[in-house]
């Protein structure tokens, strides 16, 4: 049974071979003497056009069946996962790479395991800290880390600090804290000061952003959303 989208592209692609049928019959061929012959440039560019929106279409169908990798919960029974669907079937493993603004930010590589494609990084820089008095702030070390999964290995169970199960409000309060993103582009401040945790996926990689310190400024969460969009891959 056709979907909406496949009537969609066989409508499509019969209208663009019925115009290349028409710029085909409609090709000049001038009464010389010889092998040469003339052919209307005019109708010629349109065979061209018509062939190239045909494969436009070919290349939006083909997009359109390709899915982008989507992390979703899986609880069963008080067990909760982190899963990924739609992953590409790949062990291409490349580590990520981070940009910061100055040399006034430090990165640092924690750990790396390339057969299962984990690694993660600490970057380190000054930033406000709440002094618990009044509106007081004052200046000290903080530091983000991000760890970057393949994603044969980003699936993971949650439990509690003795590895037993979850309960149901414990369940509740873990999918509250941590926020499972489409991409990095839909982070925002307030994920990065309110969330113990981001999730996010690329086309090859899953990561995931967690502060050591406490950030309350939303230029300083900007900044760090401009740094975790620069990871490659």
């Amino acid at each position: 049974m056709k979907n909406k989208f496949d009537e969609l592209l066989i409508a499509v692609c019969e209208d663009m071979q019925k115009e290349e049928l028409e710029a085909f019959h409609a090709i000049e061929v001038k009464p010389v003497t010889g092998p040469n012959l003339k052919i209307s440039k005019k109708r010629y560019k349109s065979v061209y056009m018509a062939a190239a929106v045909v494969a436009a279409v070919f290349l939006f169908a083909t997009a359109a069946v390709a899915l982008w990798p989507e992390l979703s919960w899986n609880m069963n029974r008080g067990s909760v996962w982190l899963t990924v669907r739609n992953a590409p079937d790949s062990s291409n493993y490349e580590k990520m790479q981070i940009q910061v603004p100055s040399s006034d930010y430090s990165v640092e590589e924690l750990d790396e395991n390339a057969e299962i494609g984990y690694s993660r990084i600490r970057v380190t820089y000054s930033g406000k800290i709440h002094t618990g008095i009044g509106k007081g702030y004052k200046t000290e070390q903080k530091s983000f880390v991000v760890t970057q999964y393949s994603f044969a290995s980003v699936e993971h169970e949650f439990t509690d600090e003795d590895g037993n199960l979850l309960s149901e409000i414990d369940r509740d309060e873990l999918q509250n804290a941590i926020a499972l993103k489409k991409s990095v582009n839909s982070i925002q401040p307030e994920d990065i000061i309110s969330k113990a945790a981001i999730y996010w996926v690329t086309d090859q990689s899953c990561y995931r952003f967690y502060r050591e310190t406490e950030i309350y400024d939303v230029d300083e969460a900007e900044k760090i959303i401009e740094m975790i969009k620069s990871i490659k891959p």
